[in-house]
């Protein structure tokens, strides 16, 4: 059995064989197929018939062009045998037993060339959904990914929003106050205490803007924000100092 193996794989892997088919070359498709005949006999003679489970070992092993150049070649064989009426030789002939072997060894060989190609096409096809089902769970933990970040982010911006909120109403609460303690201030004191309003009035001003830069200072730490670019340091330095130079200076005048 195993002479017959080598001979379906020098038969498969026969590119001048295979080239006469495909080009019709009958001269040389004929000598080749009459070689390959003969050693089918010598075979045959040592063998009652050929084993399907030997054969359909060797087929699974193979690729899919080299299952299909097997079967074209044996059917090229037959044909060639058929031509040479080695079908019509009388019963009991080394020729027309072995013409009779080859042929159920070709119906064999296309079942299983037609098995091999329907369980490849059903491989490839596992694998394409296999694939096409990786790359839609990959979707869904995108769309999931994006939807809790959204959620995050929505919760994280209401968050800010009430905080943002409250701020304001400080702000608006101490602008308020600082407004009611000026107007007081303002009327209670004379054309004499110029310096002693002078005095509050700075700082009442330094804390408004310390008070302001802190405010903005927490609200741009919510937003992501840089402080710098909302509030620039160079305009708080230059505040505070001035602010409280006026306080020293109003200061030491009272």
């Amino acid at each position: 059995m195993k002479e017959l193996i080598e001979l379906l794989n020098d038969i498969a892997t026969d590119l001048d064989f295979h080239c006469s088919i495909i080009e019709n070359d009958e001269e040389k498709k004929r000598a080749k197929a009459d070689d390959y005949f003969r050693r089918f006999i010598d075979i045959y003679a040592r063998i009652e018939r050929h084993k399907y489970s030997d054969v359909t070992k060797y087929i699974d092993r193979q690729l899919q062009d080299t299952v299909d150049s097997l079967r074209d070649g044996v059917r090229g064989i037959i044909s060639c045998a058929e031509a040479n009426e080695y079908d019509t030789d009388p019963e009991g002939s080394d020729t027309r037993e072995c013409y009779k072997k080859i042929n159920k060894l070709c119906d064999h060989i296309e079942l299983e060339a037609a098995r091999y190609s329907s369980i490849k096409k059903i491989q490839w096809l596992a694998e394409s959904y296999n694939k096409r089902d990786e790359k839609m769970l990959g979707l869904l933990d995108d769309a999931a990914s994006s939807v809790e970040e959204a959620h995050n982010r929505a919760k994280g911006l209401s968050e800010q929003l009430i905080s943002i909120l409250g701020i304001f109403a400080g702000i608006i609460v101490t602008f308020s106050f600082a407004t009611t303690v000026v107007g007081e201030t303002v009327a209670n004191i004379t054309k004499s205490d110029v310096v002693y309003l002078g005095f509050a009035i700075s700082v009442l001003g330094a804390i408004f803007l310390n008070l302001i830069a802190f405010l903005l200072s927490f609200v741009t730490k919510l937003s992501g924000h840089s402080f710098s670019k909302k509030f620039p340091w160079l305009v708080y330095i230059v505040g505070n100092l001035v602010a409280i130079g006026l306080s020293l200076f109003f200061f030491f005048k009272m």
